[in-house]
């Protein structure tokens, strides 16, 4: 249970304490953070439908609500890494200079700029959803999942830090074991989410390959991004089938 405990100190603002990084095995807790994606996903859900049900807010100002909380169950941690990655990667600089501007806590253009089109993104596809509920399951798991089989392929661009711990720690039968979360997700939502996974794992990839190509490996920040982008493109194709009445 001490890796369950770890995985929420490390992706949550839930009051359970904090654990070092540097004396962590990390790579052993990795298997949990979907669980701990899905147990997120629960609590959200419990805040969309006070905001809606209880309150009778409007539906604009419940997204907005939902996603705030999203970005405060998280500490802002995956955001963060959004907008340093917007700084960095974009960079027209070597790759050891782009590493040190994903570093600068100062916030650039680029990054401003990749922060406000996420949040305004994710809100606005949140808002059109029907069937909020399960979006939010999908996207909170499948995300957290993601970042463990990337973890496998690619090395870290740094030789310490989170992306190096993984990458350490994690070998091939670990993501190949936590394939039962994405499996789990296709048998509650039938074959339309055979799409949603596919899409989030190829989204979740061409992000790996362009930060490989860019700085040379995985870094914190480049999670961080993944686990956005990921939880956007979810939600953009639950939209999408639904448009086209596949969903179910």
């Amino acid at each position: 249970m001490s890796n369950l405990w770890l995985a929420f100190s490390f992706l949550t603002t839930l009051p359970l304490g904090r654990l070092s990084l540097e004396h962590s095995q990390l790579g052993k807790a990795a298997p949990w953070f979907p669980l701990v994606g899905g147990i997120l996903a629960g609590i959200l859900i419990a805040a969309e439908a006070g905001f809606s049900q209880v309150l009778l807010l409007p539906n604009l100002v419940t997204a907005i609500l939902v996603i705030g909380a999203w970005a405060w169950l998280t500490g802002g941690l995956h955001l963060d890494g959004v907008a340093d990655c917007g700084d960095g990667l974009w960079a027209t600089a070597p790759a050891a200079r782009r590493l040190e501007i994903m570093q600068d806590p100062r916030l650039g253009a680029f990054g401003g700029i990749a922060l406000f089109f996420f949040l305004l993104l994710k809100v606005s596809a949140f808002y059109a959803l029907e069937e909020k509920r399960l979006a939010i399951v999908m996207a909170m798991v499948l995300s957290r999942w993601i970042i463990i089989p990337i973890a496998c392929l690619y090395p870290a661009a740094r030789s310490h830090g989170m992306a190096e711990t993984l990458h350490r720690e994690l070998g091939p039968m670990v993501w190949k074991v936590t394939l039962i979360y994405p499996v789990a997700l296709i048998a509650i939502g039938g074959w339309p989410m055979v799409v949603v996974v596919a899409a989030g794992g190829g989204a979740a990839w061409c992000i790996a390959r362009f930060a490989s190509q860019r700085i040379g490996g995985m870094t914190g920040d480049v999670y961080g991004l993944l686990i956005e982008a990921t939880e956007i493109v979810v939600l953009l194709t639950d939209l999408a089938l639904t448009a086209h009445k596949i969903w179910i």
